[in-house]
């Protein structure tokens, strides 16, 4: 699979965001993008939201807008907007 990896411009790995399997993507294609799958990105939001929201109602609407806001402006504006307010 390496030898067909490596032949490829443009090269985009998806992920659960283990730290292993990144780096073993560095280590074989450092130049490529990675990307954590949203079901992953979701579940770290949802852990989250747990340390931060003791009221399951009003942790499952902030859930829901930054999955929405994952989903229609990236990672970035979430981890922005969790920098912003919670650090």
């Amino acid at each position: 699979m390496e030898y067909d990896i490596e032949n490829l411009k443009n090269k985009v790995f998806i992920a659960d965001g283990a730290t292993w399997i990144w780096n073993r993507v560095d280590d074989t294609c450092p130049d490529c993008i990675q990307i954590v799958d949203f079901f992953h990105a979701k579940e770290r939001l949802c852990e989250f939201a747990k340390d931060y929201f003791k009221e399951k109602d009003q942790r499952s609407q902030w859930i829901d807008r930054q999955s929405q806001t994952m989903l229609s402006k990236g990672i970035s504006a979430v981890i922005r907007f969790v920098i912003k307010k919670f650090v």
